[in-house]
């Protein structure tokens, strides 16, 4: 019994070895395969990607011919634009007055009522230089070439008003007024106007050639 027990071990081990020379020996050849297996996915991934770019590439090449035969050389488009923006100078808005008519200002008079809370406009004068003054409930905006859309208020619009308004020796404002400790200031062409307390409560207005 003890012999058929030994030999039945050594059997046993022998088919385990065989076994796991068999194993082993499917085991190189699997790695083999997938080994194969991973070289041709790689191949065939590279070929993807090199495609991709190719065709990337001819996009952008293409869409660049587009562009620059759209241009006339100096970055803007055959209409004349910017093509890094609109120009917008000259522009003028069509907008409705008090007497519900529809007048022509400029769009930077328009935007500069906005920003100062202005209501609808009254009327609108023309300079004889291109300038333009819009007549507003709360005061003035007077767009000009040397000092773009700027509002007239309080005194200072109505004295800049009384002075001869567009004709005015003053000129054209170039800004808004400013505050000063005992008043109001503004800025004009050719000139200055101020409204200012003369420290006893009582204000004034002055006009002051450059």
């Amino acid at each position: 019994m003890n012999v058929i027990t030994l030999r039945n071990k050594k059997m046993r081990t022998r088919i385990l070895a065989g076994t796991a020379a068999v194993a082993l020996s499917l085991g190189v050849a699997s790695c083999s395969d997938t080994d194969e297996a991973v070289d041709s996915a790689t191949d065939a991934a590279n070929s993807a990607t090199s495609a991709a770019g190719s065709a990337l590439n001819d996009a952008t090449e293409s869409s660049s011919a587009e562009t620059s035969e759209s241009t006339d050389g100096t970055g803007s488009d055959s209409s004349g634009a910017d093509s890094a923006g609109e120009d917008t100078a000259g522009d003028t808005t069509e907008v409705e007055d008090a007497n519900g008519s529809t007048i022509t200002i400029p769009t930077a008079v328009v935007t500069a009522a906005d920003a100062a809370g202005f209501s609808t406009p009254e009327s609108v004068e023309e300079g004889a230089n291109g300038e333009t003054l819009v007549t507003f409930p709360e005061g003035y905006i007077v767009n000009s070439e040397e000092g773009g859309a700027q509002p007239l208020v309080g005194m200072i619009g109505e004295t800049w008003i009384g002075e001869g308004g567009l004709s005015a020796p003053v000129g054209l404002p170039t800004g808004p007024e400013e505050a000063t400790t005992n008043g109001w200031t503004q800025e004009f062409t050719a000139g200055v106007i101020s409204w200012l307390d003369d420290g006893s409560g009582e204000f004034s207005a002055s006009v002051e050639a450059a």
